[in-house]
Order: C-alpha cells, then structure tokens, then sequence
C-alpha cells in the first residue's frame, strides 16, 4: 500500500509540475511579446527624437512638407535630394 500512495504521490506531482511548466511557458511567450512590442516602440522613438524641426513624424515615416511652389519634376528632385520620396498624402492625419 505504501508504494502506491508514493506512485499516485508522485503522479499528481507529476501533473501540477506539468501545469506549472504550461503557465510558465505562455508567461515568457507573453512577456517575450511585450519586450518584442517595447523594442518596436524604443525603435521609433528614437527615430522622432532624430527627426528634424522641419520634418513631421507619422506611423514609422519622416515627411517634410515644403512651401514652395514646384511643378511635379521639381518638387521629385526636391525629395531625391532631401534624401526621400515624393509621396501621396492618404488622409488627414498623415498631413499634421
């Protein structure tokens, strides 16, 4: 009778430790989730602290709104130049 109130010991053992390693297993895949998110986050972060006064920080991307009157052609190698792209403004928000 002793051995087998040491097995059935053991075997709930066995489970709870089971358990116990499943929680533990989806805490670090959450908390492995929340540094990826912080690291995206510390990312972009850095990129607006380098941003220029005249350029504009949106969603991952620098824009640079310019005041000056160009045609399409200019106004493209005014981009190249600054080091970007002539870009489609896509809603309002986007140009803040």
């Amino acid at each position: 009778m002793l051995l087998r109130e040491e097995y059935d010991n053991a075997t709930a053992m066995t489970r709870t430790l089971e358990a116990n390693l499943t929680e533990t297993e989806r805490m670090l895949i959450e908390q492995k989730n929340r540094n990826d998110n912080l690291t995206k986050e510390i990312t972009e972060l850095k990129g607006v602290r380098k941003c220029a006064d005249d350029w504009k920080y949106f969603k991952g991307t620098f824009y640079h709104f310019s005041t000056d009157e160009k045609n399409w052609t200019e106004s493209r190698d005014a981009c190249v130049t600054l080091g970007g792209h002539l870009v489609i403004i896509n809603s309002q928000q986007e140009m803040v």
